[in-house]
């Protein structure tokens, strides 16, 4: 287990230590009690109990407690404590694997999926790292102990003809494991499944009612919570063979100490107050015996926990980032350029074409033409063939992606809003921004007046998804989370298909004017959002088909000029 969670048990083995010797104490001062009562018994026998033995007993009895209290304590503030921290730290390594991992990441584990190893295999590990390592010490150390006691007051043979049943617990518990850690597994695949299902039944609540289709996922629900629940019951009833033998364990152990104990004393080997000093360590090896059970099956569940864990957190992404920074508006080139996303076609085919630095660059085509795809590349989403896309005339690869992403500001097709307020959504493309900044940046996305109209203004909360904003209010809040970033490289990724041709306008002027000398990439359908750019790229079925300014394309008489008489068509 410990390669499992080297990273827990390095931080946190010197803290175990000193619960582990709490712990050692706690067991050596619960032998006091049968070990007294026995003595007393063996005093009534022989008629020689006086007030000042009492008297003794009765003040070392203290004295324990004392001492008890402060090793219990110990063990249990340490012990306990382990559950949270080993629950922040594996939660923490999640959470940092997702943020920096890329698309290739999430296709290989599904949102479900992370979500179960952000939850279900925390709380596994919380009593692993808690409640077992206890279960772990009261199962070996504590029976050891007390089997010791018994040989001191008992003789071997007693204690060794008392304890040979708890091989049958031994045995039994060795193979239950396995049955365990096989049903465990299956148990968390059906968990991963019912995560995934409720969260899509969230996310496209709207879609399920418009087409009537609650049945269908209600069913659906019941199907997979039905296949978790008989997953679970399997478990459970594995877990429950544990007590079986734990109760045949004991009851052996009494009547063989009993039987073999009475014709002892009859023989004179031990004292009547030997046996009940035996008897009653006997019924405090109870609590070891279940404690096996428990710590098996939490156990098995905290390796599976562990496993899993690891194997998100260790994937290996297959992003590799260059060490040179970056801090300049870059020219940028494609150069032969193709591209396929993992176990697909190749999507981009050959590309070739320059962005001189502070160039307004407009990207046309048809759907899925690979419109998306190709800007996407500037972001470093997934790995590229090298010296095919170049910064500065250098290879992409060589520079930090990280440093690259600062310069770019991207508003994609699909719009996040974070359940938190309006200016701290738009705040997240810049956490230093000014207010005046912030209202700069909403003015020129045309979303102030918007906000003006909300009784919180700025403070308004936007809710999960952003669902107190109506589609074209998300659009434009996304544009100004990236206008607030001021970046060298701006990428609109039809950001603008919810909003009228009048507020396209207004923000296409807004954003030419505060944007010389800087990269403004738009993605459109629209013609009119990028007649006046640089230079117009057209894609179909991932190949370049036209490129130039608008007034060369129009003379091509192809795609582009074709779509631009039918757009004017359409607005006339």
């Amino acid at each position: 287990m410990r390669k499992h969670l080297k990273y827990f048990f390095d931080k946190y083995k010197f803290k175990y230590i000193i619960g582990a010797i709490s712990l050692i104490v706690d067991y050596i001062i619960t032998l006091f009690p049968a070990y007294a009562l026995g003595k007393i018994i063996d005093h009534i026998v022989n008629d020689s109990l006086t007030f000042d033995y009492l008297k003794f007993i009765i003040i070392a009895f203290i004295a324990c407690i004392i001492i008890d209290y402060i090793a219990c304590y110990l063990w249990a503030y340490i012990f306990f404590k382990a559950s949270d921290v080993i629950c922040f730290m594996s939660r923490k390594r999640v959470v940092n694997k997702i943020l920096h991992s890329s698309p290739h990441f999430f296709e290989k584990f599904s949102s479900g999926t992370v979500l179960t190893r952000c939850t279900d295999d925390v709380s596994s590990l919380n009593n692993y790292a808690g409640f077992a390592m206890m279960s772990l010490f009261d199962a070996t150390v504590y029976p050891l102990v007390y089997i010791i006691a018994m040989i001191i007051v008992g003789g071997f043979k007693l204690t060794i003809f008392s304890s040979l049943s708890l091989l049958i617990l031994l045995i039994s518990s060795n193979i239950l494991t396995k049955k365990i850690d096989y049903r465990w597994k299956k148990a968390q695949q059906s968990y991963d499944k019912l995560n995934e299902d409720v969260l899509e039944t969230v996310e496209g609540i709207r879609v399920i009612r418009a087409y009537n289709n609650q049945k269908i996922r209600s069913d659906n629900f019941d199907k997979k919570t039905l296949q978790l629940y008989d997953r679970d019951v399997e478990l459970k009833q594995i877990n429950s063979l544990f007590s079986f033998f734990s109760i045949i364990t004991r009851a052996l152990m009494y009547s063989v100490a009993l039987l073999y104990g009475g014709y002892l004393i009859i023989n004179n080997n031990i004292t009547v107050g030997a046996l009940a000093t035996v008897t009653g360590y006997l019924n405090e090896l109870q609590w070891p015996m279940m404690a096996v059970g428990d710590f098996i099956s939490t156990r098995a569940s905290g390796i599976a926990a562990a496993k899993r864990q690891n194997e998100l957190v260790n994937d290996k992404d297959i992003m590799v980032s260059g060490e040179e920074m970056i801090s300049t508006n870059p020219d940028i080139e494609f150069k032969n350029f193709s591209f396929r996303y993992p176990n697909s076609d190749l999507i981009l085919k050959d590309i070739n074409f320059k962005i001189r630095r502070g160039q307004k660059i407009g990207i046309l085509g048809k759907t899925a033409s690979g419109k998306t795809t190709l800007v996407k590349q500037l972001l470093r989403f997934y790995p590229i063939e090298e010296e095919s896309l170049f910064l500065n005339q250098r290879d992409i690869s060589s520079f930090n992606i990280n440093s690259i992403r600062d310069l770019i500001g991207y508003v994609s097709q699909e719009h996040m809003i974070f359940s938190e307020t309006i200016e701290e959504n738009i705040k997240r493309g810049n956490r230093n921004a000014t207010k005046t900044e912030l209202i700069n940046s909403c003015k020129i996305a045309d979303f102030h007046k918007d906000v003006k109209e909300f009784s919180k203004g700025y403070e308004t909360l936007t809710g999960e998804n952003g669902v107190s904003l109506s589609g074209g209010q998300k659009q434009r809040l996304s544009i100004a989370r990236a206008i607030i970033k001021n970046p060298e490289i701006l990428i609109l990724d039809d950001a603008l298909s919810a909003v009228d041709r009048k507020t396209e306008s207004e923000i296409l002027s807004s954003l030419d004017k505060i944007r010389k000398d800087k990269t403004t990439i738009i993605v459109t359908h629209r013609i009119s959002q990028v007649k006046d750019a640089d230079k117009i790229i057209v894609l179909d079925n991932g190949e370049i088909k036209e490129m130039g300014c608008h007034d060369q394309l129009i003379k091509n008489d192809g795609w582009y000029s074709r779509e631009f008489r039918r757009q004017r068509l359409e607005q006339e």
